[in-house]
């Protein structure tokens, strides 16, 4: 199987000063990067770091794949520790480990070995070619004793697949490719992953080293991530929105069904209490309604209608709550949601209220005496 290679440019902006990236050009990039795969909500921390302290690597590696978006399946194997390869088939995290501070300023070190396979047949983004395409990812042993350390950097080398498979023209770029992991849900976790304070211990003294992973420096990362977050937020307060019709329209969907449930045991006790009242005036201007009441799928028509306004709720609900990335068309979906649930909110108020003034119809028939037996016996 071939391999796509890592171009020289790549090469060349890994050599490159971090000080020599201005925060317009990140923001340029997060605005370029937004607009094509979207923002999303944190990635399920405890999940992922649970996964990693039961040594479900795979597993946990399979589900940062999932909070990015690429149905792909991981095929893992274990190399030892400080294993390297020559660049040529795998993105690796000996390029990410790029800055470790000491008294000589900013050097690389030796860290988390974690490398995937870029295959130049990778399919393209969205395609069912994609589903369950292997990819190889090579990890060492040790490499998950900073659970959030690992996360951040799988993150990283999982979205130069997302971005391959995008055909995009800053699959290489290192720092499009940090950019990505955070805005895909992998922001939070690498900050709180991206630096590690490691001491050794001797006779006379204690060493303490700080080891950064990414390709940001701690001012352009701070950057990144305020400006990251500041796009989430404008998203997340027209989904909170959104949240709050809907819990209204599922109360409205549980309050309609516990009405349906108690109408279907009254309606045919009233029924037979009216057919055997013999003696009873009727109103002419309920005759019609009476007379429908008797037909026998009256009730189950009015059921019908109801059902099928919960099943549409449900699904609208189940579709609205499902994870989502935020982007340029997020708004305008929100808005079409938003009809809909008022939409369904209207359908199931006109159901409701024509439901309450049926059974009043009928309790207007009923002794005082019969109405209590059936509240006592219900």
């Amino acid at each position: 199987m071939a391999f796509q290679k890592k171009s020289s440019a790549n090469i060349n902006l890994i050599n490159k000063s971090m000080e020599g990236i201005t925060t317009d050009y990140i923001k340029d990039a997060i605005v370029n990067l937004v607009g094509m795969v979207g923002l999303k909500d944190n990635a399920d921390e405890q999940r992922l770091v649970k996964l990693l302290r039961k040594n479900e690597v795979k597993e946990c590696i399979q589900e940062i794949a999932k909070c990015l978006g690429i149905p792909i399946t991981i095929r893992l194997s274990w190399v030892p520790q400080g294993y390297k390869t020559d660049g040529v088939n795998y993105y690796g995290s000996k390029g990410l480990v790029t800055t470790s501070r000491s008294v000589e300023g900013w050097k690389g070190t030796e860290g988390i070995t974690a490398q995937v396979s870029v295959p130049s047949s990778l399919p393209l983004y969205g395609t069912k070619g994609l589903n369950d395409f292997p990819i190889d990812v090579q990890v060492s042993k040790g490499c998950t004793n900073n659970p959030l350390t690992f996360i951040a950097v799988m993150a990283h080398e999982l979205s130069h697949v997302l971005l391959h498979s995008l055909f995009y023209k800053e699959a290489d770029n290192e720092i499009y490719t940090d950019l990505t992991a955070m805005i895909l849900g992998f922001a939070d976790i690498t900050k709180d992953g991206r630096v590690v304070v490691s001491e050794t211990v001797t006779t006379n003294q204690t060493t303490t080293q700080t080891t950064t992973y990414g390709y940001l420096s701690d001012s352009q990362f701070n950057f990144a991530y305020n400006e990251i977050t500041k796009q989430k937020y404008k998203y997340q307060q027209i989904k909170t929105k959104l949240d709050e019709n809907l819990t209204k329209l599922q109360n409205k969907v549980t309050s309609i069904t516990q009405l349906i449930n108690t109408c279907d045991k009254k309606f045919q006790l009233y029924l037979m209490y009216l057919d055997k009242s013999f003696n009873t005036k009727i109103d002419p201007t309920d005759l019609p309604k009476l007379s429908a009441f008797h037909q026998t799928n009256y009730l189950k028509n009015v059921q019908s209608e109801i059902l099928d306004i919960e099943n549409k709720a449900r699904e609208l609900i189940a579709l609205t709550t499902a994870p989502c990335r935020y982007n340029n068309s997020y708004i305008g979906e929100v808005d079409q949601y938003t009809k809909e649930i008022q939409a369904l909110e209207f359908a199931i108020d006109r159901e409701k209220n024509q439901l309450n003034e049926d059974m009043a119809i009928l309790k207007n028939y009923m002794s005082f005496r019969y109405r209590l037996k059936i509240f006592w016996d219900l």
